[in-house]
């Protein structure tokens, strides 16, 4: 028996449960994950037997440095893009990921001098337009969309390139808590809906539950048989139509289901039904757990945010997401009352002057900042670039160039925002900072973000108390957006406190610490920031000032008593202190600021 399991993927919604299976009978295994549709809360961190590695398999370093250094004896190759209507849009990404993943992970774990056995998934996908059911391995594959055809190229690898391999060909997954708008967690999520949307109603699918599906990987690689290929499904099949009318049923929802030409894929099989018949003969596998009960379970836990309504998400509408696997956004100080985004420490970039000050930093420094960028630069520029914009920053960019007007929707059709989301930017994990409580187009701007695929996540670090930033999230529509949403408040931190590695312990729960940023800038009572970017490496510019708008105005600023105050916080946190530049240099308010690297 193995002891030392490889899941690749395994934040994923099948990948963890894959992962529970093999923790909770004593394995060591370590996690690979890019966590673009992954998610850490899925995973039992605090068991000791887990090692989590954060990295892309499109990454052949990052996928050879964490084989070389687990050197598992079982590798379950389980990350793909799967989800039709993000391949469809975005083929680039599903050979970066699917082919040319696929290869580096057979790459990675053929370096090693005893070879694990490989558990690569492949999907039902292959069969595509064979319309004979159940689907036979036996059967020609015959995809009929970029997905299927990823799919059957990766068997291709596997089979050529490796020799003690198993192929997995998984049908329809389903279970509570999908992140994924598939068929059905969209229709469930609608429920409350007077109609419902849907596409074809003949379609025929095999729904297994994904315990069951877990349970099957696990039985392959403990008895699946060398080179062997074999279904994961349930062996049962249900068009769309007898879906529905079982969920409406059990659920007791007076939805009214339509059917729509429009909702419907170009390219669709018409039936995809398992043969089961190998895997039961070869191991002691067998699927447990029928639609019905699965569906149960699912509508019984259908109020957790992760099964988000997707209704507006099809083939025809989706648009391409710039980087899901990347984006971070990191809202902050939920309890400042933000008028103009002007009154607050966090909204300092809205001053001129301080705009200004920067430049005097960068002069005095000899660096160059991204962070102060002046209306006539792209907003395309902060997300091609890999720079923290911290707190007002970008709210002052998107006011001053009109994207967003006091009292007005954000407008996604202004030019700036439509460079941004024609970029195209993968190499980056970008960490965007702002605030959100009552900053125009707030709401509608983080609408935009989930839309167009930017805030697969959202990391939440505030001074406010947990039931407040839940509250204001549920009030404006918010929570209900992303997938992956960590909070760090004030009880958090102040639990952690007085030490120094408190913040990054903050840091480490909301998953920022790593991150390939060059610059950061950063307001001086902004720890988490200052320490993210201390722990990876990055310089950090922090401008200080603890004055609200009115005392700044009104009152001149003592830069001995900032210069002091800052050094104490310097000191705090191990960060050396460059010369400060002095008020005169700047303007007439007074201002101090200086640069730590």
């Amino acid at each position: 028996m193995f002891k030392r399991v490889l899941v690749v993927g395994g934040a994923g919604y099948v990948g963890s449960a894959i992962t529970k299976i093999h923790l909770e009978i004593g394995c060591k295994v370590m996690v690979f994950d890019n966590l673009s549709s992954g998610n850490r809360e899925r995973l039992p961190l605090q068991n000791e037997n887990l090692i989590f590695y954060e990295g892309s398999i499109a990454d052949i370093e990052s996928i050879s440095s964490a084989v070389e250094q687990f050197r598992p004896e079982v590798v379950f190759h389980m990350a793909a893009l799967h989800y039709i209507p993000h391949c469809i849009n975005d083929p680039e990404l599903v050979i970066e990921t699917n082919i040319t993943g696929t290869l580096n992970v057979i790459a990675a774990i053929d370096k090693l001098p005893l070879k694990p056995k490989l558990i690569f998934t492949s999907s039902a996908a292959v069969y595509g337009a064979v319309t004979a059911a159940p689907q036979s391995i036996t059967a020609i594959s015959q995809p009929c969309d970029i997905y299927g055809y990823s799919k059957m190229i990766g068997e291709h690898l596997v089979s050529t390139r490796y020799e003690d391999y198993v192929i997995a060909r998984l049908f329809n997954v389903f279970g509570d808590k999908d992140p994924i708008p598939h068929l059905i967690p969209s229709i469930v999520r609608q429920l409350g809906k007077e109609v419902i949307e849907l596409g074809n109603p003949d379609s025929e699918r095999d729904f297994i539950y994904v315990k069951d599906a877990a349970r099957a990987f696990a039985a392959l690689a403990k008895q699946g048989k060398c080179q062997n290929v074999y279904n994961i499904g349930s062996g049962v099949c249900f068009s769309v139509k007898q879906a529905t009318d079982i969920i409406k049923e059990m659920s007791g929802s007076s939805a009214e289901f339509v059917f729509q030409a429009t909702e419907r894929r170009k390219v669709d099989p018409k039936i995809l039904c398992a043969d089961i018949t190998d895997i039961m003969s070869d191991t002691d596998w067998r699927p447990t757990i029928t639609f019905e009960q699965g569906l149960r379970t699912v509508l019984d836990n259908s109020d957790d945010s992760s099964i988000r309504e997707v209704s507006s998400i099809s083939s025809q509408t989706y648009r391409k997401p710039l980087c899901l696997q990347d984006y971070i956004a990191v809202v902050s100080d939920f309890d400042d009352t933000i008028v103009d985004n002007r009154n607050t420490i966090a909204g300092g970039l809205h001053e001129i002057s301080r705009m200004r000050a920067l430049r005097e930093v960068e002069k005095a420094n000899g660096i160059n900042l991204l962070s102060h960028i002046t209306p006539a630069m792209s907003v395309a520029a902060i997300v091609n670039a890999p720079v923290h914009v911290s707190e007002g920053a970008f709210w002052w960019l998107l006011s001053e160039v009109g994207v967003i007007e006091k009292n007005k929707p954000f407008n996604p059709e202004h030019p700036l925002i439509q460079q941004l989301t024609k970029a195209k930017s993968r190499h980056y994990k970008k960490l965007l900072t702002t605030q959100a409580r009552e900053v125009p187009g707030a709401q509608s701007f983080f609408h935009f973000l989930y839309n167009n695929g930017y805030a697969g996540k959202l990391a939440i670090a505030s001074s406010g108390r947990r039931e407040d930033i839940t509250a204001f999230l549920s009030g404006h529509g918010f929570k209900d957006l992303f997938h992956d949403l960590n909070i760090v408040s004030r009880e958090d931190v102040n639990k952690l406190k007085p030490h120094p590695e408190s913040y990054l312990k903050a840091v480490k729960l909301m998953g920022i610490v790593e991150s390939d940023m060059h610059k950061v800038i950063a307001f001086e009572d902004d720890p988490i920031g200052i320490m993210a970017a201390k722990k990876a490496g990055l310089t950090v510019c922090a401008v200080t000032t603890r004055f609200t708008r009115e005392q700044f105005l009104s009152q001149p600023v003592s830069p001995d008593f900032i210069a002091s105050d800052f050094t104490q916080y310097a000191r705090l946190f191990g960060l050396r202190i460059a010369e400060p530049i002095q008020p005169s240099v700047i303007n007439s308010r007074q201002e101090s600021k200086m640069v730590v690297r």
